[in-house]
């Protein structure tokens, strides 16, 4: 029976951002030998922005209808988001249209879903990142959503409180925790020096604009503008092993969906 794996991405057009996204899907194929391995991006964007530089990514519609012309029989999809935004629910309903072309079709979920993915995440910063002086801290600038699931920034925030990571703040370029809201925290301590670091999969074209970009609002900027001395951590999470081995445990729960 022929068995395809589908690693679903937003997508980046940016080497820098690419390296992200090979990593884990280099990784996860590494863990399931038994499966063909595709590549799909849910930015029709990219897509098109990709095509014209000459390298062609297939929609999740665009593969799945070429997985069912090749006869594939069991397909699991795994998103590669970070949480279950918008654009996570609008990759559910293109593959729901799929249900009934599959024998097996399976959904895997995206990085922060359950409670021990959080943990995961956390001991991940707190190892990465140790604690350093008093006048230290770490903003991490995560992507954010108008939707609800914007709530997943302040879950994880609150777990690094738990943790006495009071020196880790968390920020987002579109969700309601803003630089702005992140510089008035740091007011209320003596801070001097602050490393940015990305919430992010990928470090992409958020990295390169938002984070260390020439425009004023670039988060470097502001935080220096404010009178701190800033460092930037430039690696998104997909380069990370021990972010790639949450995405292939939940592979595995949802090989064992009936």
């Amino acid at each position: 029976m022929k068995k395809a794996l589908v690693i679903i991405s937003f997508g980046t057009s940016y080497p820098t951002g690419m390296r992200a996204i090979t990593h884990i899907e280099s990784y996860i194929k590494e863990h399931f030998l038994e499966y063909d391995c595709f590549r799909a991006f849910t930015s029709t964007r990219i897509v098109a922005k990709l095509k014209r530089q000459g390298n062609e990514v297939l929609t999740p519609l665009q593969l799945l209808e070429y997985l069912v012309q090749e006869g594939y029989k069991e397909v699991i999809c795994q998103p590669t988001h970070m949480i279950a935004g918008l654009e996570f629910h609008k990759m559910m309903e293109q593959i729901y249209e799929f249900q009934t072309k599959f024998p097996r079709l399976k959904i895997g979920k995206p990085l922060l879903a359950e409670e021990r993915d959080y943990e995961q995440c956390v001991d991940f910063y707190h190892k990465q990142f140790p604690k350093g002086k008093e006048q230290e801290a770490i903003v991490l600038m995560g992507h954010g959503s108008s939707h609800y699931a914007n709530g997943c920034y302040e879950k994880m925030k609150c777990q690094f409180d738990q943790r006495k990571r009071d020196d880790i703040y968390i920020g987002t370029i579109q969700g309601f925790f803003t630089i702005e809201d992140v510089i008035n925290q740091l007011k209320k301590r003596e801070i001097h020096t602050v490393t940015i670091v990305p919430l992010l999969l990928v470090a992409g074209g958020h990295v390169t604009n938002d984070m260390i970009g020439k425009k004023k609002s670039a988060w470097k900027n502001r935080l220096e503008q404010e009178g701190y001395q800033v460092k930037t951590c430039r690696k998104g999470l997909g380069e990370y092993d021990e972010i790639a081995q949450i995405y292939v445990e939940h592979i595995r729960k949802a090989e064992e969906i009936r």
